[in-house]
């Protein structure tokens, strides 16, 4: 018993300076690229909408502890009517300009706190018609993340929100963690100006590792005082690669209930989504 003791106690030491390693690894290398790109396509006997909504990102460490980042995403739709000629439209969303704090990054358990300002760049245009188009384009782009991080597609309207991210190693193969955010913003728009709209989300995520191959799935709840309906579920699917310097992960975005579900009176809104990051 006592060998046995003193192995798994060993094989947990080796784990534990592997993680270390290579978390003194990733925290050498300053400057880390990101890509995502959303599909959500909406359709019925008289129209099809489809959005395609990018985000770029990048992140620099100023130091082992902090760091400073950028996410900014944009909208392009396409709304094909049954008898008419199609309209295109592209906009941008609302930037976010972050600090990050990683807390601890080495050993079984990292912590990670985030801090933004995320400002207005995300306007209707006056065009009844291009405004009821954009305004789709943008709601679509936040259906196809489950409403994560939402206040990044409200138009017209500037947010500040707070982040924390929890990852543990279960073992060598084996991680998980959750995410979770709190934001406020207030929109500029007459009818609800000097009302601030509050979101919280939390989504606890499991994953298995094998060698490059990563597959994982995580529930999101993204709750919201600016809707009816104030609790969006989603469950996210995920699969991919993940190497030393660089991942590419394909994530499947299932809207459970409403306001955007597919259970009761939702609008059955889904997406697919492509993330690609790499470290320098």
């Amino acid at each position: 018993m006592l060998l046995l003791g003193l192995s798994a106690a060993s094989a947990r030491a080796q784990v534990q300076d592997a993680q270390s390693a290579q978390a003194a690894a990733a925290s050498s290398r300053r400057l880390e690229l990101d890509a995502e790109l959303g599909l959500s396509v909406r359709g019925d006997a008289s129209s099809s909408l489809t959005v395609v909504s990018p985000v770029i990102g990048a992140r620099y460490r100023l130091s082992d502890r902090f760091g400073i980042g950028l996410d900014w995403g944009f909208v392009v739709a396409n709304e094909a009517p049954a008898s008419d000629a199609s309209l295109t439209a592209f906009a941008p969303g609302n930037p976010a300009l972050s600090g990050d704090w990683w807390l601890s990054h080495a050993g079984p358990d990292r912590w990670q706190l985030s801090a933004s300002i995320v400002p207005p760049a995300a306007w209707l245009p006056d065009s009844v018609e291009q405004k009821g188009m954009v305004r789709a384009a943008y709601a679509y782009a936040g259906a196809a993340r489950g409403l994560w991080n939402a206040w990044w597609w409200g138009p017209e309207q500037i947010a500040a929100a707070l982040g924390a991210r929890w990852d543990h190693s279960l073992s060598a193969q084996v991680r998980g963690g959750a995410e979770a955010g709190l934001a406020m913003s207030v929109p500029f728009a007459y009818q609800v100006h000097n009302r601030v709209l509050s979101f919280m989300q939390l989504a606890p995520f499991i994953e298995l590792h094998d060698k490059q191959f990563v597959a994982g799935a995580r529930m999101q709840a993204v709750a919201m005082t600016s809707a009816s309906d104030m609790l969006q579920l989603s469950v996210v699917p995920y699969a991919g690669l993940d190497a030393d310097r660089w991942s590419l992960l394909f994530r499947a975005v299932i809207n459970l209930d409403g306001p955007l579900g597919f259970i009761g009176n939702g609008l059955g809104a889904w997406g697919a989504l492509v993330c690609a990051q790499g470290q320098l």
